[in-house]
């Protein structure tokens, strides 16, 4: 009896052992926790990246067109060398492609209020900023030409040349902004000015017989504050039925400005 229960016992180990999968074998001198388990023969293992594997792919790459676009401003005060009384306050804004060298690559446009007159400009150009270099830089060159809409005086608008040099200075620099003052020369062409006025008819001479035509510019001014006031005339002014319009053509020199202005870019 002893002898048919040790036959059984041993021939149902050979059959647990004939149906169980083999256990891999034990890495020599590994950590008994970090030991592989048995896996079955048609398992299928999937390999997770790291968070840090990811996260790159996820980033908005450096040279996609997005990154390439930029946009300032930059205020400052102009300084008239030509001795003509037209330094002003300037203003400018600007806005383009920026990659590697170029910090700035676009068009802009701005406006200078004259401080001692009514005087006004609006310059309309394209602009290169560079510092030759695709790594940060303290300096950097300012290039600008276009065109200037020129409203001297009472005289009609104009339209001329205009163009700028300047040398800037980072103050700032970050990857999204930076700011900088900026020192320039700008010249501004004016040249010939036109207006109408109103001037005294010459076929009436006989109605000036005590005053001097040598000064008629100063009788149409008398004339035209006569007529707006709808008082009679004195008998030495030009009374407003004699009145004629006259262009008035003048040749103003060209604008030189120093400028210096403090701005900043996006």
């Amino acid at each position: 009896m002893k002898f048919f229960h040790s036959r059984s016992l041993f021939a149902a180990i050979i059959f647990s052992c004939a149906i169980s999968p083999a256990a891999p074998a034990a890495t020599p001198g590994a950590d008994d926790s970090k030991q592989s388990t048995a896996l079955p023969a048609d398992t299928v293992i999937f390999t997770i990246p790291s968070a840090n594997e990811i996260a790159p792919r996820l980033k908005v790459p450096q040279n996609s067109g997005l990154g390439h676009f930029t946009w300032g401003i930059d205020a400052g005060s102009s300084i008239d060398m030509t001795a003509n009384d037209m330094t002003a306050i300037a203003l400018r804004g600007y806005f383009g492609y920026k990659g590697h060298a170029l910090r700035l690559l676009g068009v802009g446009a701005g406006i200078d209020i004259m401080v001692n007159n009514s005087s006004r400009c609006y310059p309309i150009f394209a602009i290169l900023r560079t510092s030759f270099s695709s790594k940060p830089r303290l300096c950097f060159l300012d290039l600008r030409a276009g065109i200037c809409a020129n409203n001297i005086l009472d005289y009609k608008s104009r339209i001329n040349p205009y163009a700028s040099i300047g040398l800037g200075i980072t103050l700032a620099h970050g990857r999204k902004f930076s700011s900088h003052i900026l020192l320039s020369y700008t010249f501004q062409s004016v040249g010939r000015i036109h207006r109408t006025i109103l001037m005294p008819d010459t076929s009436t001479r006989e109605d000036f017989s005590d005053e001097s035509f040598d000064n008629l510019a100063s009788i149409a001014a008398r004339a035209s504050d006569s007529a707006g006031s709808d008082k009679p005339d004195s008998p030495s002014g030009a009374p407003a039925s004699d009145l004629i319009p006259v262009t008035d053509s003048t040749f103003f020199p060209h604008i030189h400005y120093a400028s210096i202005s403090i701005g900043c870019s996006f």
